[in-house]
């Protein structure tokens, strides 16, 4: 599945910029197809962020791309109505942040800017809506979640997205 990576909070469209998010899941019904169910999932954002460095005679702003790639689990419930189905979940895991790093140094004074690689935590939720095609087991589906890095910030505050997703979903059984 994929879609756009909007940002929220204090920051959006700020010094974050919208990005693009993609992903990849594995999902097991407890009792399709209603019910309890588990994922694993595999999502991609990436994202741009803008810094201003300004001092004695120069002002530039920086822009810099980020990728978090994240490894999550999910728990959620579906409730079918005829071939729709609503559902919700919740989720979490970790995220691999990969950013630059610059190191500015002007006038005797360094800057830095960017945080680097790490691995952060991750929690996430939604919901979305199933429809299965009329006389097959292809399900397309369109989610919205919220996701929260909340170790990752910029400019003091913390870095949440919002996913608008469509995908297909092909039952094996």
């Amino acid at each position: 599945s994929g879609g756009l990576a909007l940002p929220v909070g204090p920051v959006a469209d700020g010094p974050i910029k919208r990005g693009v998010d993609l992903a990849t899941t594995v999902e097991y019904a407890f009792d399709r197809p209603q019910g309890l169910w588990l994922r694993g999932a595999l999502d991609v954002i990436q994202y741009s962020t803008t810094k201003g460095l300004s001092g004695p005679g120069y002002a530039y702003t920086l822009s810099l791309n980020n990728t978090a790639t994240s490894v999550v689990g999910d728990l959620g419930y579906r409730q079918p109505l005829g071939r729709v189905a609503p559902y919700v979940f919740v989720g979490g895991g970790g995220s691999y942040l990969s950013s630059s790093r610059l190191d500015v140094q002007q006038n005797g004074q360094t800057q830095s800017i960017g945080d680097g690689s790490r691995l952060v935590p991750v929690v996430r939720g939604g919901l979305g809506l199933e429809y299965r095609l009329y006389r097959s087991n292809v399900i397309i589906y369109a989610e919205l979640t919220g996701t929260l890095l909340p170790e990752q910030r910029v400019e003091g505050e913390r870095v949440a997205f919002l996913l608008p997703l469509l995908g297909v979903k092909f039952p094996l059984f």
